[in-house]
């Protein structure tokens, strides 16, 4: 069987920044995997409800080359900590065989497609899908 790591949100887990649970949605092509739940963000070290996060310039990749900062909404910098989870997200990745992400699209560490910024959506990834990738993890997004 195919191993997969997903976002813990994606499957009801209190882990979202504001606290609140999402519904479990349907995980198109997510069949026949071993899912193994990460929260990137509570991984690095962020409680939950924590402030709202944002990548300053750039994109995931941006934060991982040290061009761009993390920064929450009262103006601190919580860049260690996206990147902290990031490489834990990684490690289970790796060590559990992992080829392919379900991945929470619009997060600045899960987004795939997208990250916030200023409060609307911009093209962009997030930190750990950029790491992800560069390690040849396939990322599907979910909205």
């Amino acid at each position: 069987m195919k191993t997969a790591i997903i976002s813990r949100c994606l499957i009801g887990e209190r882990c979202r920044w504001d606290g609140r649970i999402m519904p479990p949605g349907e995980l198109t092509g997510a069949d026949g995997f071993r899912l193994i739940a990460v929260c990137p963000e509570m991984d690095g070290g962020l409680p939950c409800p924590r402030p709202a996060s944002q990548i300053v310039s750039g994109d995931g990749f941006s934060v991982i080359d040290q061009k761009s900062s993390v920064i929450d909404s009262f103006g601190g910098n919580v860049t260690d900590k996206y990147l902290v989870g990031a490489e834990t997200a990684l490690k289970i990745a790796l060590k559990n065989g992992a080829k392919s992400a379900f991945l929470k699209d619009k997060s600045p560490s899960c987004g795939v497609r997208r990250i916030y910024r200023d409060g609307k959506p911009v093209p962009g990834i997030g930190v750990t899908a950029a790491l992800l990738s560069r390690h040849n993890i396939k990322l599907e997004c979910i909205e």
